[in-house]
């Protein structure tokens, strides 16, 4: 079956959650986990910590755009105060391609400034009886996988972060955020 055929499946439409909403992460929960991931993308110390500690707050919207197909996403992410747009991005199922600047903790090894392009895959799966929102990006300083699953009534989003560094790919690094969902 091609991933088309899948996604437009009725089984996976009532089996996937649904992502829509306001999510805030709870910065009080895997603190040391967070800090040490933050790090390994190339953040001193201090930096880290205050970027674990910051508010992150997303909204997640299902995208009605022209050639996203079935299971994309549009997601905002938000400055500090919550109010004001940091970030848009569209996360369709399969492969695509993201521009950056070097303004952040997954490019934090490039030289500020520098534009440079993310190779990002987004997919569904299904493990242990739970769909995750799987997306891979490569970027000139490594790999990393981030897996979003729900879980409490669908009102958490257990994200699951894991680096694989250019100068140290055996030693990949793992953390946890939690976000909950907010009205």
């Amino acid at each position: 079956r091609s991933m088309e055929d899948f996604l437009n499946g009725s089984a996976w439409r009532r089996q996937a959650p649904d992502l829509s909403g306001r999510w805030e992460r709870d910065s009080t929960q895997n603190i040391d986990e967070c800090v040490a991931f933050i790090m390994a993308h190339g953040h001193d110390q201090t930096t880290s910590e205050s970027k674990a500690k910051a508010p992150y707050i997303q909204v997640w919207k299902r995208s009605e755009q022209q050639g996203h197909g079935s299971g994309a996403w549009n997601v905002t992410t938000f400055k500090d105060d919550g109010v004001t747009p940091r970030r848009e991005l569209t996360y369709p199922i399969g492969k695509f391609e993201e521009p950056f600047e070097g303004h952040s903790c997954l490019f934090a090894g490039v030289e500020a400034g520098q534009p440079g392009v993310a190779l990002r895959e987004s997919s569904w799966v299904k493990a242990e009886g739970k769909w995750s929102h799987v997306t891979t990006s490569t970027t000139p300083i490594g790999k990393e996988e981030t897996q979003r699953t729900l879980t409490g009534d669908w009102k958490i989003m257990e994200v699951k972060r894991t680096f694989w560094a250019v100068t140290n790919p055996d030693a990949p690094v793992s953390a946890t955020e939690v976000f909950l969902l907010k009205p």
